[in-house]
């Protein structure tokens, strides 16, 4: 019966301390000259809560075309000489890159807020029961989500042949051709999540945004 009791008046104290002052913590607490066998309690809480939400959504089309040529040429019907075609080289690079966006938080965490102010319980007659209660919470919720769609359509030609030296009479017919060469480089990096926690409450006076 006697523990019932003092849990009925710890709820009762809770509700009384919320209800009169909520930002009790920051004020000086006393509780002095109360008679004999009396219970008396001092009961802080502060609470410091932290939510993060942060979405990166990307969408990207890339559509390249690349070519490149030397070839195509035509030497027909020609009579009474030689007949040459030489062809320089074709060389294609083609290089796409996409990077899309990402979250970046630096999150200065509460290591426990100090209440503040200063408790006091004395004075108090024989048998009487004294307790300082403080409770400090802190919770930090962070979510963070990339969302990309990359759509690359590349195209990417290098050709140096398709010559024609035909119909030629009284000669010699020649046809060299140079080098074909073609590099094509698609690159896709995604959103990076960077998530850094670091103390700044310990740092500080005032972290608690304690009432003037």
């Amino acid at each position: 019966m006697n523990i019932q009791k003092i849990s009925t008046f710890v709820a009762s104290a809770a509700i009384l301390v919320s209800v009169a002052s909520p930002m009790a913590y920051a004020a000086d607490n006393e509780i002095s000259g109360n008679g004999f066998d009396s219970t008396n309690k001092i009961i802080e809480s502060s609470s410091n809560s932290t939510v993060v939400s942060q979405s990166n959504s990307s969408n990207v089309v890339n559509a390249v075309s690349s070519e490149a040529s030397t070839g195509g040429n035509k030497a027909n019907a020609n009579t009474g000489g030689d007949v040459s075609i030489d062809t320089g080289n074709a060389k294609n690079n083609t290089t796409v890159k996409t990077v899309t966006g990402g979250n970046f938080a630096d999150i200065a965490t509460c290591c426990g807020c100090n209440a503040g102010g200063s408790d006091l319980i004395s004075g108090n007659g024989a048998k009487s029961y004294n307790k300082i209660e403080v409770t400090s919470v802190n919770s930090l919720v962070a979510v963070q989500s990339n969302d990309s769609d990359v759509v690359n359509a590349v195209s990417s030609k290098a050709k140096t042949g398709k010559n024609k030296a035909n119909k030629n009479t009284d000669g010699s017919v020649g046809i060299t051709t140079g080098n074909a060469k073609n590099t094509t480089k698609v690159r896709v990096h995604t959103g990076d999540n960077f998530l850094t926690t670091s103390p700044g409450c310990c740092q500080e006076q005032n972290c608690c945004n304690q009432p003037e």
